[in-house]
């Protein structure tokens, strides 16, 4: 039983069944199927040896994910046309104008970097 493994291990379950493994991934993450099948097998391997999940265990689904953010979607969002309209209109702010509550692209570009 994994749970007897600790709180840590049983925490890396709860987010390996929650974002990772499919089909019962409920929020499953867009990573690559290289990735996607390291988790499988250190989870696999760990649970078949009653071992403690490696606290890397999610280190490179991190590094898909910000890669995604930073030059996926995302990007070409931030880069569009529309999009550099909307942010020239109202001066980089969003709704109200109230500018404490928007972000740069160079600042959310750090964030995600």
């Amino acid at each position: 039983n994994w749970k007897a493994l600790g709180s840590d291990t049983e925490k890396a379950y709860d987010i390996y069944y929650t974002f990772i493994r499919s089909p019962n991934a409920i929020m499953e993450i867009n990573v690559s199927g290289e990735v996607s099948e390291e988790i499988n097998r250190v989870f696999q391997q760990c649970s078949i040896r009653g071992e403690r999940i490696p606290d890397d265990v999610f280190d490179s689904a991190f590094g898909d994910i910000t890669n995604l953010l930073a030059y996926g979607p995302y990007r070409r969002f931030l880069n569009s046309i529309l999009y550099q309209k909307f942010a020239s209109s109202t001066g980089g702010s969003t709704g109200s104008g109230n500018k404490t509550n928007s972000y740069s692209k160079s600042q959310i570009h750090d964030s995600i970097l």
